[in-house]
């Protein structure tokens, strides 16, 4: 027995957890259990836990037996070793300076969260991604790996097959950053999808970031030699011209899309990816200004992505509007706020190291959704273009929701919201077949939701700006989807901080003021005797908006402070579309059966016989209180006894529920039902 003791003595101490039937054991470590456990077994406490202890036994234990001698002992395990796997994190030094793709930020993506599912690599390969820019970095240390063996050329004639960059173009390498660069070789920072491949090509080469010219032929040319290439997804971080987005009022330009880049269009949504489609991306653009302008990034074929700043609001910059569907991370006012991603190599790049940390704009934005789309393609290769869109739709995050007027879960300044790849990838399978479950892509030739018809007409129809602004006639002139928005309909008594041209426009005790670089507003003088209302400050004897997260400007502020206008909005901004609590019965039935009619007070959904109807009737109330036979509460039962009240002067004296309509109430349905007929 002796021998045996010595053998146990010199063995290899082994691990074991044992859960006793005793709570908070860490208060209690002098318990007798512990010590007798501790005593018999020759062990050593380790760890005390809630309910369990972790000791150290000389050599291996029968479990049984263990559970057999302690009456108190729940269980006894060895302690194993289990295998895990870190959440893949690159090691690349600069991806924690990445906000973007951080958890935590509602701007942020969480690419952690996303890479956990892809990296951008399927079975046969990394997904290219076309990058349509200036030159690249082809020597880049952060990029080689992930760039394809061939390129191309097509900002001068004949095109060739060198795409790198020439004098100070540096655009395209830092777009190709965001989107691509090596994760995970202890080297710079990570693209969004860090395994992805970058087809290179140069339409933009005249040497600089600005003044750039190109042609129909030779955006067709690139978008052609991308799908014909296996591009998955094509980054288009460029468009025509913006307006200033530091002032509302500078003339707006309308770009149309010519029609040979319209056929590219085509052959991309309909040829690409061995005809499932291959994913366009434009940036919306950078004039702070309507993308219905722009005849590139409202074509239905392309998807239209607007910034977001690191606050999740709006850019200022960012053009807005019905087109833009998506936004995504980018920069914003503050310096040093944009996206980190590569720069030329050595002394050429706009920064000292190989490295920048302000990359922004819309351009920026797209590349980040295009790093998305590839992830969420490489995890989903038999995804068609159209479930593509649809997914990323459907799973997008609400940024800025307080203030972002989103209507059926569409905002015209974020669209659906900020793109979410982590969202998107747990959401892949849901598709049983080749169709969507709503979403019609306009111009691909395609019944997408299988409803027998191609680009359904009600869908598709396209609003084409006639005027930069509104005219005041009932039209969308603009096409931003509202009609005479902005007070275009009030020549005088405007409101605080509402757009002006003269004083003459403002209510009493208002001037046309400069706010500032964003343009001329009806705001008020200050003085000692004269305070400023909550929410602006003075500065130079005018009120302007506090440069804070509510009101960062007059556009700000008068966005959710205008009248409500019944329009399916919150124009006043006080958290209720059409002024009815979005909770109640009221608002509920009116949603669903009244589509964006609206609900206001004076114009609220009515229900009559348990059918919710737009316009009000001299029936409704909210709660029943006379015995006329109908259902005023709208609660599906009339005249209930629980409800209705005696009428003064003896006319009801405690009514019944009933289901059967007298004839007052049924010549009602009638009526109805022939109006409704008519419509």
């Amino acid at each position: 027995m002796a021998a045996l003791v010595v053998a146990m003595s010199m063995a290899t101490p082994t691990p074991w957890v044992l859960g006793l039937n005793t709570n908070e054991l860490r208060t209690r470590q002098a318990h007798p259990d512990i010590q007798r456990l501790c005593r018999d077994l020759d062990a050593t406490l380790v760890l005390t836990l809630p309910r369990a202890i972790v000791v150290s036994i000389p050599a291996p234990v029968n479990a049984a037996a263990l559970l057999t001698r302690f009456p108190n002992l729940r269980y006894a395990a060895q302690d194993a070793l289990l295998p895990v796997d870190l959440r893949w994190i690159p090691d690349d030094p600069l991806f924690p300076d990445e906000w973007h793709l951080q958890a935590g930020l509602e701007a942020s993506l969480d690419g952690p969260t996303a890479w956990n599912t892809s990296l951008g690599q399927t079975e046969f390969g990394p997904v290219p991604v076309a990058v349509i820019d200036d030159g690249i970095d082809l020597q880049h240390a952060d990029l080689t790996q992930n760039l394809a063996p061939q390129g191309y050329d097509v900002s001068h004639l004949p095109p060739d097959d060198d795409p790198s960059y020439n004098g100070a173009e540096r655009h395209g390498t830092e777009v190709a950053g965001v989107i691509a660069a090596q994760g995970n070789n202890n080297l710079g920072l990570s693209g969004v999808c860090p395994a992805c491949q970058i087809l290179p090509v140069r339409l933009l080469g005249n040497g600089g970031p600005s003044d750039l010219f190109t042609s129909g032929s030779a955006i067709a040319s690139a978008i052609t030699w991308a799908v014909d290439h296996g591009a998955w997804v094509i980054n288009n971080s460029w468009g025509p011209p913006d307006g200033n987005p530091l002032d509302p009022a500078h003339p707006v330009e309308s770009w149309a899309l010519p029609d040979v880049v319209a056929d590219a269009f085509q052959y991309a949504a309909t040829q690409g990816r061995a005809g499932l489609g291959t994913a366009m991306v434009f940036s919306a653009g950078n004039g702070g200004e309507l993308a219905s302008y722009d005849g590139f990034a409202s074509d239905p074929r392309v998807l239209a992505v607007g910034a977001i700043d690191q606050s999740g609001a709006r850019a200022y910059y960012s053009d807005f509007g019905p087109s833009v569907r998506l936004v995504a991370p980018s920069s914003g006012m503050a310096p040093g706020s944009g996206i980190p991603t590569t720069d030329l190599s050595g002394t050429a790049g706009a920064a000292a190291g190989d490295y920048l940390n302000d990359f922004g704009g819309t351009s920026a934005a797209a590349a980040v959704a295009s790093g998305a789309i590839a992830l969420l393609l490489a995890h989903a290769p038999t995804l068609t273009l159209a479930q593509t869109l649809e997914l990323l739709f459907d799973t997008a995050y609400p940024v800025d929701a307080a203030r972002g007027s989103y209507l059926a879960g569409v905002s015209r300044w974020y669209g659906y919201g900020r793109v979410d790849p982590a969202a998107a990838l747990a959401e892949a399978a849901r598709y049983p077949d080749e169709h969507t479950l709503w979403f019609e892509l306009c111009g691909n030739d395609l019944d997408d939701d299988g409803n027998g018809t191609i680009d359904d007409p009600e869908r598709c129809a396209r609003c084409v700006p006639d005027y930069p602004e509104e005219l005041c006639d009932g039209r969308d002139n603009n096409c931003d989807g509202q009609i005479d928005e902005l007070f275009v309909c009030m020549p005088r008594d405007r409101p605080l901080c509402a757009p002006c041209s003269d004083s003459r426009q403002c209510r009493e005790g208002l001037l046309c003021r400069s706010g500032g670089l964003l343009g001329t507003w009806c705001l008020a003088d200050c003085a000692d005797d004269h305070p400023c209302p909550d929410g602006f400050t003075c500065a130079a004897a005018t009120c302007s908006p506090t440069q804070d997260a509510t009101h960062r400007n007059c556009y700000d502020f008068i966005i959710q402070n205008e009248p409500e206008r019944c329009d399916g909005l919150d124009n006043d901004g006080n958290t209720q579309v059409d002024d009815v609590a979005p909770t109640s019965l009221e608002a509920r039935m009116a949603t669903k059966n009244c589509g964006t009619q609206g609900v206001c007070a004076e114009q609220a959904a009515s229900c009559v016989d348990g059918r919710w109807l737009c316009p009000r009737t001299e029936v409704f109330e909210p709660d029943e209180t006379r015995c006329d036979n109908l259902d005023n509460d709208c609660d599906g039962e009339v005249d209930e006894a629980t409800a209705c009240q005696p009428q003064l002067g003896g006319g009801c004296t405690g009514c019944q529920s009933t289901a059967i309509a007298p004839a007052p109430y049924t010549a009602l349905m009638l009526l109805t039902w022939v109006r409704r007929r008519r419509r």
